[in-house]
């Protein structure tokens, strides 16, 4: 082999490595910005519902369907917890189930809200097989 060709498969391996270090940066960069994209757009979702929830008539059968189409319409799996983790609303429970939901109390996303005011996790679902992205601001 001569120097030509060495110096040739050494320039095409450096190149090959360059590329791939640069498409997995590429990767990693855009999946964390895209991560917190929806979160911030979460946060804001959430904003939009406190203020429904706080400012709407006080009919409670009205707020849940309300608050069901409202997370219909934005593809959105919402719940709602009081601060002892009791699920007061999910947008995929009726009403009459919600008694049988665990308590979200314990749930990393919850004590990391408690703690710093805002929290997320994005735990892999077996059942959908994808990872999801939870939210809980306080």
């Amino acid at each position: 082999m001569t120097i030509r060709t060495r110096l040739a498969l050494l320039l095409i391996g450096v190149s090959v490595c360059v590329v791939a270090a640069a498409g997995v940066f590429t990767t990693l960069s855009l999946d964390s910005y895209f991560t917190s994209r929806i979160a911030a757009e979460l946060t804001t979702q959430v904003r939009e519902v406190d203020f429904v929830l706080r400012y709407s008539p006080a009919d409670s059968a009205g707020a849940y369907d309300r608050l069901r189409r409202y997370a219909a319409a934005g593809d959105l799996r919402l719940t709602l917890i009081d601060a002892r983790g009791t699920v007061l609303f999910d947008s995929d429970v009726p009403p009459e189930n919600l008694p049988t939901l665990e308590n979200h109390a314990g749930r990393p996303e919850i004590q990391e809200a408690l703690r710093a005011g805002s929290g997320s996790a994005t735990p892999h679902s077996a059942t959908l097989g994808r990872d999801l992205l939870y939210l809980a601001p306080r």
